[in-house]
């Protein structure tokens, strides 16, 4: 499992690159049901996907957590295990 400091620096990549975004529309899951799982609210989700504001926080890490779940999921066909996967 990656480390908290290396999934902040993944949250904000994924917010100012526009690639969280991008993986959630391609996994076809709705902006509430990431939000639910990483912890946060709409609207708090909605601005790091657009980069509007840098993510921060646990939230944040819990986010770039379920970002790599999707991607997991959209370009592999290994198992993931507790919620997290291992080609992270």
């Amino acid at each position: 499992m990656a480390s908290p400091h290396k999934l902040m620096s993944d949250a904000i990549f994924l917010s100012l690159s526009g690639e969280g975004r991008r993986l959630r529309e391609r996994a076809d899951v709705s902006i509430p049901e990431v939000a639910a799982a990483a912890g946060t609210d709409v609207l708090t989700l909605l601005r790091w996907e657009t980069g509007q504001i840098v993510p921060s926080g646990s939230q944040s890490v819990d986010w770039a957590r379920v970002v790599h779940v999707l991607r997991c999921r959209d370009t592999s066909s290994h198992y993931v295990v507790d919620g997290w996967c291992p080609c992270s």
